[in-house]
């Protein structure tokens, strides 16, 4: 027997009222964050599709305008919400296994404890992995630093200069800077970069030395993805799971402007939205460790 619309409807809000009873949220009027929880709880549990995704909400927004109330679907992070279903490869196919999603804040702080009670050499290629995150660049850009590209100042802020954005008018090289950390504790990023540059420069190392490989920048993802899938399962964590360019997505749910994500990133607003931010993601302490440095004070 083939369901009726009418029917489908009622059952997608229906699963929708018995998710906020149970969280203790209101399902009508609902608040445009009560929708996003519900998707990124789908999504979490890999149990829809983005094609089943969409009569989902439509049933959310028909029983919202039937009764007189602001559509709660009408938002651009729910919008960016179903972009991410597509971006996670599941625009066209059942969901067979856990889709690869941006490496957590919460990883990424594991992965810097884990370099720190390191050995040298596996400390310095975790370092790699965790800059790239930190800093929202490519691993070609992080495995092209030299040692004269990086300043770790005694305020606990550190600059850098990266290549610029292919598509940018100008070439060569601009300057970055990320203000020192806010939170108690040990900044872990940070004490990182400056035992990887006191260790270059105790070992008498010139500032054209480069930090992490002489390899090209083609092969550079896959080694800094080697050094990732090594960390993660030394950590006793499921390395194929996650890919290391989440710093965006961590940024933005410790509430950093897109402006500055975007100027740090090299990268536009609209392509933030689109290509870097997944807002799926459940905001944690340690998104705000990386980057509530980068919250007006």
């Amino acid at each position: 027997v083939v369901a009726t619309p009418a029917a489908r409807n009622n059952g997608a809000w229906g699963r929708f009222e018995a998710y906020c009873c149970q969280c203790g949220l209101c399902p009508l009027p609902a608040s445009t964050e009560t929708v996003l929880a519900y998707v990124g709880c789908l999504w979490r549990g890999a149990s829809v599709v983005a094609l089943s995704l969409k009569p989902i909400l439509a049933a959310v927004r028909k029983r919202h305008l039937a009764a007189g109330q602001p559509n709660p679907c009408d938002d651009d992070r729910v919008r960016e919400a179903k972009a991410g279903f597509r971006r996670a490869g599941l625009a066209y196919r059942p969901v067979t296994k856990l889709a690869r999603v941006p490496l957590p804040a919460a990883v990424a702080w594991q992965l810097a404890a884990l370099a720190l009670r390191s050995p040298k050499v596996r400390c310095h290629q975790l370092t790699a992995v965790v800059l790239q995150f930190w800093w929202m660049r490519r691993a070609g850009d992080i495995t092209r630093l030299t040692l004269g590209d990086v300043d770790v100042r005694a305020d606990g802020s550190s600059a850098y200069q990266v290549p610029r954005h292919k598509t940018e008018a100008d070439t060569g090289l601009t300057t970055r800077r990320m203000p020192a950390g806010v939170h108690p504790g040990a900044d872990l990023p940070h004490v990182l970069l400056t035992r990887l540059v006191a260790d270059f420069r105790a070992a008498g190392r010139p500032p054209t030395t480069r930090l992490f490989t002489t390899c090209g920048p083609d092969a550079a993802a896959t080694l800094v993805t080697t050094w990732l899938r090594d960390g993660l399962r030394r950590l006793g964590m499921t390395p194929g799971r996650w890919y290391g360019s989440g710093g965006a997505t961590a940024a933005n749910a410790a509430g950093v402007n897109r402006g500055a994500i975007a100027a740090l990133s090299a990268t536009t607003e609209p392509t933030l939205a689109a290509s870097c931010i997944s807002s799926l993601v459940v905001p944690s302490v340690f998104d705000r460790f990386f980057f509530a440095r980068m919250l007006p004070r």
